[in-house]
C-alpha cells in the first residue's frame, strides 16, 4: 500500500468516535475530539504518532482500530507507536510486539527519549523492564543510557539493574554512571561499596576511582576511597591506593607499603616504591628499613630514597657517611637519596658535586638538588647551566631551577625562552609555570606567539594563572589548534580559573571548543545563564543545543524550563529538534503546565499541537 495513503486511512481512523474513560472528562474528550477532527488531513509521520497516543490515552476502547492500522505502517516510528497505543488501552499481548519493535528501532535512544519517557511512570517501567529481557548486549547500553539520564521510573530502572545480581549488566551500568559525572553518580554508585558481593564493589570502586578523576567530583569520592583502602578484596586495595597515591593522600602511603608485604616479584614492589615517591610526601622509616638491603639494586637504592623521605635524623647521618665514602656504589646510593631528606647538610654536598666529572653524579646532585627545592642550590645550578655540556643534564639543570620558587629563579628561566632549541624553551616554560610567580608572566609574551604548538598552548595555561590579562588577548588563537587532551588540561586548572574559562568558552566561542565547555557545564553546573543564551540562539548547533535542553527538562529553576518553553512557542530551531523539545516538555505532568500546553496549540507545527494534546491529556490522566 502507498505509504501516503496508509498514513490518511491512519489518520481517519483516529476520527473514529469514542467513549473516554472515566479519567479524562467528558468535556476534556469532546476538546481533543475537536483538535484531532481539525487534524484530518496531516500526514506527517511526527504528528500522526504523537496522536496516536493522544487518541489511546482518551479514548482507549474506540482507538483501536487506528491502532491496529497503526501496526501495519511501514513507517517504524508509527508501528511503535501505535503498540504503545494499544498497550495503554489495555491490550498485554501489545507489549511484547513494541519490544521486538524497539528492538529493531534504528533510532532507539531517540524514540526512548520522546515517546517512552513522557508515558506514565508504570508504563515506562513495565516497558523498560520488558526491554531489557530481551535486549542484546549491543543494545543494553543504550537502554541504560536513557536511563540513567532521565528522572522517574528510568533512573530508579537503572539504579535496579545497578543493584541487580547479573554482574555483566551491573558492569554496564557502572559504564553508564561513569559516562555522566555527577555527583547522583557518586551517590548511586557508592551504594554498593557496602554490597556483601566483592564483585559488586569492586565494580563500583572501578567506577569510583573514575569519577574521581574529574576535579569536581574527586571530593566527594574521598570518603569511599579511602573506606576501600581497607577493603578486604586484594584488587579494591590495589586499584584504591594506587589512586588515592595519585591525589597525593598520606593514608595511601602507608597503604601502599602494606601492599608491597604481599608482592613476591621486586618489579612489583619497585612500581609501588615508585608510586610513593612521587607523591613527595614523608614516610616512616620503620617501613623503608625492610628494603635497605634488597638483593635487587634498583630496589635498594629505592628503598634508601623511601627511609630518606622519613626525614629522620640519623638516617640523615648515615647517608652523609655514605657520601664520603671512598667507594662509588654507597656514594651513589647517598647521591640519589639526600635530596629527599630536605637537610640542609645535603644542600651543603650537592653545592659540592655538581661540579664533579661523572655524567651520573651531576645527574643525581641536579636532581637532589630538583627535590630540596632550597634557595641556597640556586647560585650553583646557574653555574651549572652555563657550563654543562651534556644536553640531557642542562634539561635537568632547568627543571631543577623550576623547583625552587624565588623571583631570581624565574629571572634565571627568563633569558632561556628565546632559546633556538625548542626542548630548553618548553623546560624553562615549565619551570615558569611550576614556580608559579607572577614575576613570569613577564617571559610569556614571546611564547605565546611561538609557532611550536605545544609551546603555545602551555604558554597559553601559564598566562590565564600569572597574567589573566595576557591570556585574554592570547585566547582566539591558543583555541584555533589546541592539543587534542586540551579539556584535561582545562580540568586540572585551579577552579576559579577554571570556571572563568569555561564561561569565556561558553560565551564568547564556538564549535569543539563551545560544546566541550557545554558538556562540562551540563555535568557540574554552575553556567545555567550562559546556558540558557545558547539554548536561545536558533542559529547554535543542534546537538548542543538539545544537550541543553535535556539538562533544563526537569530542572528546579523555573527560568531553565521557560527557555524550553520559548523555544517551541518561537518554534526556534530545525522541525525535529522543536519536536523533540516539546517531547521534553511532556514529560512534566503538573497541573500548572496545562496553560503551556494550551498555549502550543496555537503552533504553527502539527506535531506539536499534537504533542500538546497529548501533554494536557498526560496531566488528567
Amino acid at each position: 500500500m502507498n505509504t501516503r495513503l496508509a498514513t490518511c486511512i491512519l489518520v481517519g481512523a483516529l476520527l473514529v468516535p469514542a467513549i473516554a474513560p472515566a479519567k479524562i472528562s467528558k468535556q476534556l474528550k469532546e476538546e481533543v475530539a475537536t483538535h484531532v477532527q481539525k487534524m484530518a488531513e496531516e500526514t506527517d509521520d511526527s504528528t500522526v504518532e504523537a496522536l496516536l497516543l493522544v487518541r489511546a490515552m482518551s479514548d482507549p476502547k474506540e482507538s483501536k482500530e487506528a491502532l491496529v492500522a497503526g501496526q501495519g505502517s511501514e513507517i517504524k516510528r508509527i508501528k511503535i507507536a501505535a503498540n504503545i497505543g494499544l498497550y495503554l488501552s489495555g491490550d498485554k499481548k501489545a507489549l511484547g510486539t513494541l519490544t521486538q519493535e524497539l528492538m529493531s528501532d534504528a533510532r532507539l535512544l531517540e524514540t526512548l527519549d520522546e515517546l517512552v519517557a513522557a508515558l506514565p511512570s508504570k508504563t515506562q517501567t513495565n516497558i523498560l523492564e520488558d526491554l531489557w529481557k530481551a535486549a542484546t548486549p549491543d543494545i543494553k547500553p543504550t537502554i541504560l543510557r536513557f536511563a540513567v539520564n532521565t528522572n522517574g521510573a528510568p533512573s530508579k530502572f537503572a539504579e535496579e539493574i545497578l543493584k541487580g545480581k547479573s554482574a555483566p549488566d551491573r558492569k554496564l551500568a557502572v559504564a553508564a554512571y561513569v559516562a555522566k559525572p555527577t555527583k547522583t553518580s557518586v551517590n548511586t554508585i557508592s551504594t554498593l561499596t557496602k554490597s556483601k558481593d566483592e564483585a559488586a564493589r569492586l565494580d563500583a570502586y572501578q567506577g569510583l576511582v573514575a569519577l574521581s578523576r574529574h576535579p569536581e567530583l574527586e571530593p566527594s569520592t574521598r570518603e569511599f576511597l579511602l573506606a576501600g583502602l581497607k577493603d578486604q578484596n586484594a584488587q579494591i586495595k590495589t586499584q584504591t591506593t594506587r589512586r588515592v597515591l595519585e591525589l597525593k593522600l598520606p593514608e595511601g602511603v602507608s597503604a601502599a607499603f602494606a601492599l608491597m608485604k604481599t608482592l613476591e616479584e621486586p618489579a612489583a614492589r619497585i612500581e609501588w616504591m615508585n608510586a610513593i615517591l612521587q607523591t613527595g610526601l614523608r614516610t616512616k622509616l620503620e617501613d623503608a628499613n625492610t628494603y635497605l638491603k634488597a638483593e635487587d639494586a634498583e630496589e635498594k637504592a629505592l628503598g634508601h630514597e623511601l627511609a630518606a623521605a622519613s626525614r629522620d635524623p640519623e638516617f640523615v647521618k648515615e647517608l652523609l657517611k655514605m657520601e664520603s665514602s671512598t667507594e662509588f656504589e654507597p656514594r651513589k646510593l647517598a647521591l640519589r637519596s639526600l635530596g629527599r631528606t630536605n637537610s640542609p647538610e645535603a644542600l651543603k654536598v650537592y653545592q659540592r658535586t655538581i661540579f664533579e666529572a661523572l655524567d651520573e653524579v651531576r645527574e643525581a646532585t641536579v636532581e637532589g638538588l630538583s627535590q630540596l627545592g632550597m634557595v641556597g642550590g640556586l647560585d650553583v645550578l646557574e653555574k651549572a647551566l652555563r657550563n654543562e655540556r651534556n644536553p640531557e643534564i642542562k634539561l635537568a639543570v632547568i627543571e631543577a631551577i623550576g623547583h625552587i620558587k624565588d623571583p631570581k629563579s624565574v629571572q634565571a628561566l627568563r633569558f632561556l625562552v628565546t632559546d633556538s632549541n625548542p626542548k630548553i624553551k618548553l623546560a624553562a616554560l615549565k619551570g615558569i609555570r611550576n614556580i608559579g610567580l607572577k614575576e613570569g608572566g613577564a617571559a610569556l609574551d614571546v611564547l605565546l606567539r611561538d609557532r611550536n604548538v605545544e609551546i603555545q598552548w602551555l604558554a597559553y595555561l601559564t598566562a590565564l594563572e600569572l597574567a589573566p590579562e595576557k591570556a585574554e588577548k592570547a585566547q582566539e588563537q591558543a583555541f584555533r589548534n589546541p592539543p587534542a587532551t586540551y579539556m584535561d588540561d582545562i580540568r586540572a586548572l585551579k577552579t576559579p580559573i577554571r570556571n572563568k574559562l569555561i564561561g569565556h568558552l561558553l560565551a564568547k566561542t564556538t564549535g569543539s571548543a563551545q560544546s566541550d565547555a557545554i558538556r562540562w557545564a551540563i555535568n557540574f553546573g554552575g553556567f545555567d545563564k550562559e546556558l540558557r543564551d545558547i539554548a536561545l540562539d536558533s542559529t547554535g548547533a543542534t546537538g548542543d543545543r538539545k544537550a541543553i535542553f535535556f539538562y533544563f527538562q526537569g530542572s528546579s529553576d523555573r527560568a531553565n524550563e521557560i527557555v524550553l518553553e520559548k523555544v517551541v512557542r518561537a518554534n526556534a530551531g530545525p522541525k525535529q529538534l522543536v519536536q523533540s523539545t516539546a517531547w521534553l516538555l511532556a514529560r512534566n505532568q503538573d497541573k500548572d503546565m496545562e496553560p503551556t500546553f494550551r498555549g502550543f496549540l496555537a503552533a504553527s507545527n502539527p506535531t506539536v499541537k499534537a504533542i500538546a494534546l497529548y501533554g494536557i491529556n498526560a496531566i488528567h490522566y
